[in-house]
């Protein structure tokens, strides 16, 4: 088993031991009702933390611990400096405190003009921690700055007075990093050093392997393209690597999921490709040639073999892999294809969700069992954690007349029969509100599962149309969450009502927040002057959301009958 501590939290296992709590912390959040649902679906779940290796920017978990101690000795450093009374100063940040002692040297090599015994490397680093105190100027590191704050010094060495006054200076700091910084600095270097042996070692072939199929794989695609332009192979391979994050998110992601980022990309792909229909991204969808191509036996078939190839390469020698795998199979989890697949996506990078959250396929018992996957406590957000939970606690399967017919999510569903709801952003969305209502419940007790600030997702957005009417209805929504029915919801508000939301999130999705917070601001400046000139295409769809907002929120309050929602 791979472990890999840091600030006492097992990166790959941060919620270990911790089950008990959060169950208490959701339980705290939808009611003591629902404890038993609560328990039995977190207890029922598979959680996966996963190192990540990835094959295109060379991001990976070590160069995140690396970042990760990084940032925690530079603020030793910080808390050291400002106990001093120092300004703040950009070099604290590159400063190195790995010895005081190193500082004394230099300084008495100095004074005693034992020039050759400092390298450049510790001048530097001693020049940046005298400016820091406030004891000279210095420009950096070149060697033209050394040499002249080198003569400064010495200069100022040399004045009794001076000297004295910069001894006293220099012992009082010595005195206190010893005292009280030292310690805490050096062991945390030694922490770094340790997990950062571990991690390399894992890395090492995970990165080999990753880096062969990646040439494999864009081979592969610039032949595709070559042949698309007729085409030399050399005159295409010199730009793929632009394209083929954008190639490999055809293949791979979902329709529903696409926003206006993700068609300029392939829109560009497309005119890479020699196919050119401007920036009418439906024209492109509509090109029987291009449809074909992109869906051919032939590119589905190699890239899924090259993928799975490299797939198993990785379970067998990365640690990443090959310990989720033993995870799963302890739990008694069946590997499906599109389980291990989700896996290796998070694990290459190609996955840009922090999270991800599955059902396991129905085998006889009424329970669920789940899986939830999440990139370790280096690069983990808490509410992402909170996000996928959610997603397993309003998660069922659907029977029906006794016989298992499909998938409950929130006020989602996907049936055996190939049926899904069209509601996947409305949903989503709804999950993400409660997200961070769940988050202030753990943050009351203080209580974070990764160490990075949250993160807003794409669904974040949509407060400014929807948080409103989601507080309000608060208490309705965790009942419907928590039923086993997929379209209560939908019967309680009923059904136009819902149809109203459900349009408005997905007409909105699309926007960027950006895109969001220039339309409100428009819908705000013309409302003053009571619309006299015309709303931008942005911001009508905004204002149409806000109305459709409106009108459902009236409906509902006259319809919903409140003594009927609470238990």
């Amino acid at each position: 088993m791979i472990k890999c501590v840091v600030n006492g939290v097992d990166i790959f296992n941060p919620i270990n031991g911790k089950l008990d709590d959060i169950i208490n912390y959701f339980v705290e959040f939808y009611g003591e009702k629902y404890r038993q649902r609560i328990t039995e679906r977190i207890n029922n779940t598979t959680f996966l933390f996963f190192g990540e290796i990835d094959e295109n920017t060379k991001i990976s978990t070590l160069s995140d611990l690396t970042n990760f101690y990084s940032f925690r000795l530079a603020g030793i450093r910080e808390n050291f400096f400002k106990e001093l009374g120092c300004k703040e100063n950009s070099y604290i940040k590159s400063l190195n405190m790995d010895s005081f002692q190193l500082f004394t040297n230099s300084v008495n090599n100095i004074a005693q003009n034992k020039l050759s015994e400092i390298s450049k490397e510790n001048a530097d680093n001693l020049f940046k921690f005298l400016n820091i105190l406030g004891v000279i100027e210095y420009n950096g590191g070149a060697l033209e700055n050394l040499l002249v704050t080198l003569k400064e010094f010495k200069s100022l060495l040399a004045d009794n007075e001076w000297r004295a006054e910069f001894i006293a200076k220099f012992n009082k700091a010595k005195s206190l990093w010893m005292l009280k910084y030292q310690r805490e600095y050096l062991s945390v270097g030694l922490e770094k050093s340790k997990n950062e042996n571990v991690i390399k070692a894992i890395e090492k072939s995970g990165q080999e392997i990753n880096e062969y199929y990646k040439n494999q794989i864009n081979e592969f695609f610039a032949g595709v393209i070559a042949r698309v332009k007729s085409v030399s192979l050399e005159d295409v391979k010199q730009d793929i690597n632009n394209y083929i994050d954008t190639f490999i998110d055809i293949i791979e992601k979902r329709e529903e999921f696409i926003t206006d980022y993700d068609k300029k990309d392939r829109i560009d792909l497309f005119k890479f490709m020699g196919i050119d229909h401007g920036d009418d991204y439906d024209a492109y969808m509509n090109d029987t040639f291009l449809i074909k191509l992109l869906k051919s036996p032939e590119i589905l078939d190699k890239y899924y073999e090259l993928s799975d190839t490299q797939l198993n390469n990785q379970a067998a020698y990365c640690a990443y892999l090959d310990e989720a795998y033993k995870d799963l199979k302890n739990s008694g989890v069946p590997l499906s294809d599109n389980l291990v697949r989700s896996m290796f996506r998070t694990f290459v990078g190609r996955d840009n969700n922090l999270g991800w959250a599955t059902t396991i396929k129905y085998s006889g018992s009424s329970i669920p069992k789940f899986v939830c996957a999440c990139k370790n406590y280096l690069k983990l957000d808490t509410p992402t954690f909170i996000h996928e939970v959610n997603h397993i606690l309003e998660s069922d399967y659907i029977f029906h007349c006794g016989e298992f017919v499909g998938y409950k999510s929130g006020i989602s569903y996907t049936l055996t029969n190939g049926q899904r709801s069209d509601n996947d952003v409305l949903n989503e969305v709804i999950n993400d509100y409660i997200t961070y209502q769940t988050y202030d419940v753990f943050k009351r007790h203080n209580y974070e599962v990764g160490s990075r600030e949250p993160i807003e997702s794409e669904y974040s957005k949509m407060f400014i149309i929807l948080g409103e009417f989601l507080e309000n209805n608060l208490e309705l929504i965790k009942r419907c969450r928590m039923s086993e029915s997929p379209n209560l919801f939908a019967q309680i508000i009923g059904l136009n009502n819902y149809n109203m939301l459900n349009n408005a999130m997905k007409d909105c999705y699309f926007l960027s927040e950006k895109e969001i917070l220039a339309a409100n601001n428009e819908i705000n400046a013309k409302e003053k002057n009571n619309f006299k000139e015309p709303l931008s295409k942005n911001a009508t769809i905004l204002y149409n959301a806000f109305v459709t907002v409106d009108k459902v929120t009236e409906n509902v309050k006259r319809k919903v009958n409140l003594d009927f929602i609470k238990d």
